[in-house]
């Protein structure tokens, strides 16, 4: 807006937008117009070539800029996941920066060579491969920083976990009832009478009742002996 009053004022020319247009043609608007004072002021005293390098600066700064802001971005999204699926498999996921995906791609390059004419893999196989052996190399280096006071692809490591001791339970053996005795041949099995019944019953259930013995057991073990026809 600025360099267009100087142009109406007939102060500069057509060439002088033509040229900063040119110069910085992929400059956005808003960011253009921070740089309005020092073109307005520049453009009475320069010719048009010289109005075009000082887009030309405008736009490389905004360049640079950009491809920080940029590089700042894809750092601040870089991720790894690596999750156990079924069948103890993984499934690995994730987003490098340039310079770590480089590294990555030479390591792994340098390792997934087909290995002879038998060599059947797929390259994603050998890629999958590749990463292996590199995670090998790096654990037998012993290199690595200690794991729960063990260094990685030392003797006593293991990348499995430790198996868990089976639990076991002890049953305790219960207390068996005492049968009843049998009537002798020639007489008749008695039932107890209500009163005895009644306590019988009170005994096997309460354990306040009075006369039980202090040692807990099954119902069937209080029952008192049989009685007999002709035992009273």
């Amino acid at each position: 807006p600025l360099l267009a009053d100087v142009l109406a004022a007939g102060k500069i020319g057509v060439e002088h937008l033509q040229a900063v247009a040119g110069g910085a043609a992929r400059v956005p608007a808003a960011v253009l117009a921070g740089h309005d004072h020092t073109l307005r002021n520049l453009a009475p005293h320069a010719r048009p070539s010289e109005m075009r390098r000082a887009a030309a600066k405008i736009q490389a700064c905004h360049d640079e800029e950009s491809v920080a802001a940029v590089a700042r971005h894809v750092h601040d999204s870089r991720y790894l996941s690596l999750a156990r699926t079924f069948g103890g498999a993984y499934h690995l996921d994730g987003l490098l920066d340039p310079e770590a995906g480089a590294s990555l791609v030479t390591a792994l390059d340098a390792l997934m060579a087909p290995r002879g004419a038998e060599d059947t893999r797929t390259p994603a196989q050998r890629r999958a491969d590749a990463l292996t052996e590199l995670t090998g190399l790096g654990l037998a280096s012993g290199k690595l920083p200690d794991l729960g006071g063990t260094a990685p692809g030392s003797p006593s490591w293991s990348a499995s976990p430790a198996p868990r001791a089976p639990r076991t339970r002890t049953i305790q053996p219960q207390p068996q009832a005492q049968p009843r005795a049998r009537a002798r041949p020639g007489q008749r099995q008695a039932w107890p009478g209500r009163g005895q019944a009644a306590r019988t019953c009170c005994a096997a259930c309460c354990p306040t009742w009075p006369g039980r013995p202090p040692a807990p057991g099954p119902a069937a073990a209080w029952l008192p002996p049989p009685w007999t026809a002709g035992s009273g």
